[in-house]
């Protein structure tokens, strides 16, 4: 009864996750519950692709856990309005959503599926912050640059007041890791149930055999959805907000330049 299948599985990108701690409501997690607070900013951490294209959804805390996710947009065959759409219908004012719904009848059943005005009827008010990919596809129809500018262009115009946090470049993949797994192990991110995909990414990702990469195939649920995405939204967050303990680049030393030092010649970075 005790087995599980997730702790047992090798080359865990995310070994640092535990579903009973790490997961709202369940026995170890210090929350309950993990829902929108539109007395909050909220920060949207974008993944482009195709099929699936991923946003998450974070709310920054003061206490801990600092970074709470409160759920995903989550596309099939889907280009960046689709997912700009969904945002709306969700977060948007009522006013806007029954206008959308009067000119295009059929949003509602495109758009709406996942709920519509959680924001109520006045919508989003506090800053909403984009972070994201910054890097360049052969597939996409427009270059990242366009398609930030079309998403902090679509968002002002419907009154929502737009941050943009995108660098120039991704950070390397391995260090991405790194940083989110580091936020999890000290219990500064939890995640609520809504965010389907990120939860599956933190349970199913492993390693490829060159471990160079996330594995991306799909779970074998004939879903088709394959994995990394929703994961990868959020370490382009973390690397931008989250400051991790890093073996690699040391910041400050525990003793002057050329003392002798009793502590092992292999650690490094330390404070």
């Amino acid at each position: 009864l005790n087995i599980s299948y997730t702790k047992s599985l090798g080359r865990r990108v995310y070994p640092s996750f535990n579903v009973e701690m790490h997961m709202a409501g369940q026995p170890l997690s210090k929350l309950a519950s993990v829902s929108y607070d539109p007395s909050r900013p909220l920060y949207v951490c974008c993944d482009f692709n195709v099929d699936p294209l991923v946003w998450v959804l974070i709310q920054p805390y003061s206490t801990s856990p600092l970074y709470r996710v409160v759920g995903e947009i989550c596309r099939r065959n889907a280009t960046i309005d689709d997912a700009l759409w969904e945002f709306i219908f969700r977060f948007s004012t009522e006013e806007i959503v029954m206008k959308a719904m009067e000119e295009f009848p059929d949003y509602e059943d495109a758009y709406g599926r996942n709920g519509k005005l959680e924001a109520g009827p006045l919508g989003h008010k506090l800053p909403v912050v984009i972070f994201g990919d910054a890097s360049e596809e052969k597939s996409t129809i427009y270059s990242r640059v366009k398609a930030y500018s079309q998403i902090k262009a679509f968002l002002k115009a419907r009154g929502f007041d737009v941050h943009m946090r995108v660098p120039e470049k991704n950070p390397p993949r391995h260090h991405r890791v790194q940083v989110v797994n580091h936020c999890i192990r000290r219990g500064e991110l939890i995640v609520s149930w809504m965010a389907e995909q990120l939860r599956l990414d933190f349970e199913n990702g492993i390693w490829n055999s060159a471990g160079t990469d996330m594995v991306q195939a799909d779970d074998g649920d004939a879903s088709g959805l394959t994995r990394s995405h929703a994961s990868s939204a959020l370490g382009y967050m973390l690397c931008r907000v989250w400051k991790r303990e890093s073996t690699e680049n040391p910041q400050t030393r525990s003793v002057p330049r050329g003392a002798t030092s009793y502590l092992p010649k292999f650690i490094r970075g330390w404070r």
